[in-house]
């Protein structure tokens, strides 16, 4: 890692301490598993400080095969994954008949072991569900997301669904006719997250 890089990255980290300090202060519910369609579950579980007891930490979903996904969650996690081709830059694995973007792992086999690994620290009396609103995302995929009949679920969107339960608005952050990338910082000069508008702590301590 450069020098600049990591002046960089102290920087980021002086700058949040104190917003995740006051937000693990405000957090009840710890023993918690966020599934979640990319990567703002692990981004949140890190910044709580918290252990990473999700499959989903470190991957993407497109939106459609992320509705899959959670709409019979025992079955794919009990599917045995397999490795795919990649045109990315990253592995990219078929768990049943969906694909997992495994953006953040070096190979397949880190990917599979991780993915394995948090399987076993689900806590099913304890599941939230993210997905947003990018990745490919349909008004039949928000509907069939909102339907579900789990009790947790927040859809990130950067425009008003009224007919949604579950949509949770973020103010300014079309990318195009997407949500940006909500793990991103909001200026090179700050530790605030575009993720920080939506309060996840009071979203994770509802039980």
């Amino acid at each position: 890692m450069g020098k600049i890089k990591k002046i960089k990255q102290k920087y980021r980290s002086i700058l949040r301490s104190s917003r995740d300090k006051e937000n693990r202060n405000r957090l009840r519910n710890e023993n918690i598993t966020i599934i979640s369609a990319n990567c703002v579950g692990g981004v949140i579980y890190h910044d709580l400080g918290l252990k990473f007891n999700s499959p989903t930490v470190n991957l993407y979903f497109n939106a459609s095969d992320y509705v899959k996904f959670v709409s019979n969650l025992t079955y794919y996690l009990q599917c045995e994954l397999k490795e795919i081709d990649s045109e990315f830059d990253y592995p990219c694995a078929l768990c049943g008949d969906i694909v997992l973007h495994m953006v953040h792992y070096q190979n397949f086999e880190e990917g599979k072991k991780k993915w394995e690994e948090r399987i076993k620290r689900i806590n099913y009396e304890n599941l939230y569900f993210i997905m947003v609103d990018r990745d490919g995302c349909e008004e039949k995929d928000i509907i069939e997301f909102d339907n579900l009949k789990y009790e947790h679920k927040a859809f990130l969107t950067y425009k008003e669904h009224p007919e949604i339960k579950c949509a949770v608005c973020i103010p300014k952050s079309a990318d195009g006719n997407q949500i940006r990338d909500l793990c991103q910082f909001k200026s090179k000069f700050t530790g605030e997250r575009w993720l920080d508008e939506f309060d996840y702590v009071t979203f994770l301590n509802k039980r």
